[in-house]
């Protein structure tokens, strides 16, 4: 309990950011998205195969190529462990010893 009230102002600046990108999102309905130039994506396509479309709701085609969702899936997954590594830390270092 200690820790959240700590860290109580997180939660002011994590709702901002959903504040800003949701009047973001609202205001820019009709703008064209282009994940392509998305240079997360174009590193994650160069450590890995990876189709450019949903191929048949297919996760796997073969064992060399993957599609898109996995990818989306390997970055929720990816968060989430970063989130408990973080969250590992902050309380072993303020355990009381």
């Amino acid at each position: 309990m200690a820790l959240i009230e700590k860290f109580e102002w997180t939660i002011y600046l994590f709702g901002a950011i959903l504040i800003f990108t949701g009047i973001k999102m609202a205001l820019e309905k009709d703008k064209e998205l282009h994940p392509e130039h998305n240079p997360v994506l174009k590193l994650f396509r160069r450590l890995m195969p990876v189709t450019k479309d949903y191929i048949g709701g297919k996760m796997l085609l073969s064992h060399v190529v993957k599609v898109p969702i996995q990818l989306a899936l390997g970055v929720v997954l990816g968060t989430l462990a970063l989130s408990i590594i973080i969250s590992l830390v902050v309380s072993a270092k303020t355990a009381p010893e």
